[in-house]
């Protein structure tokens, strides 16, 4: 299982946090860093983008993660056309 930690950051100013539909103005962002034990192989650690929650903030990392596994060889991410 993989080990997610998020990190709140806060500020005195107003920011804008995410891109496009997910962005949004606050004082309080959370940026996660993830890390997977493959056994026989190594520790992958990966930092997600920074987001206004903390759930989003962990669903990014995750994604990283996903992909990082991708360019390793290790899992195959197949893409489905929607209907």
């Amino acid at each position: 299982m993989p080990t997610i930690q998020p990190t709140e950051h806060k500020s005195s100013t107003l920011m804008e946090i995410g891109e496009g539909a997910e962005r949004r103005k606050g004082f309080t962002s959370f940026v996660s860093k993830i890390t997977l034990n493959v056994p026989g192989y190594d520790n992958i650690e990966c930092t997600g983008d920074t987001r206004a929650d903390k759930k989003s903030s962990m669903d990014s990392a995750a994604l990283f993660m996903l992909y990082k596994l991708e360019q390793r060889g290790k899992i195959a991410i197949e893409e489905t056309l929607e209907v």
